[in-house]
């Protein structure tokens, strides 16, 4: 038996590191992840905030097309992230986010003189096919 026990006892003591080692390195991993996540959206509300003051100062100083212009581009934008969505979900939609894009829709059909950017063009048709 306890020649049995000094075999097993080697394997036993190398799952258990193996596993907690696993599990450690999952942790990192998903902690990472969070603050790469937690990163990108910052850095991304920083990015509108910056041109939605820029909407505002064009609308005060009674530039209202520049200002129209650059919630547009937000819109664009925003329709060009919500295209991720769109591959990514499978069933199940949020109907807020459906909602929100059948509005984008309906505004882009009542003012079509809106030219979308040459390079974000398919991804923003695609974030407004999430509205059919």
């Amino acid at each position: 038996m306890k020649q049995i026990f000094k075999m097993i006892w080697p394997i036993i003591v190398g799952v258990i590191i193996a596993t907690v080692s696993y599990a450690f390195g999952t942790y990192r991993s998903q902690k990472a992840e969070g603050n790469l996540l937690q990163t990108m959206f910052i850095q991304s509300s920083a990015s509108t905030l910056g041109v939605h003051v820029k909407a505002l100062e064009k609308y005060r100083s009674g530039e209202q097309e520049k200002a129209i212009e650059l919630l547009e581009k937000l819109v664009d934008l925003d329709l060009m992230n919500l295209a991720a969505y769109a591959q990514v979900i499978k069933k199940g939609k949020n109907e807020e986010i459906i909602d929100n894009v059948k509005e984008a829709k309906a505004y882009r059909a009542r003012y079509p003189q809106h030219k979308v950017m040459q390079n974000i063009s398919t991804s923003v048709s695609k974030g407004l096919d999430l509205a059919k």
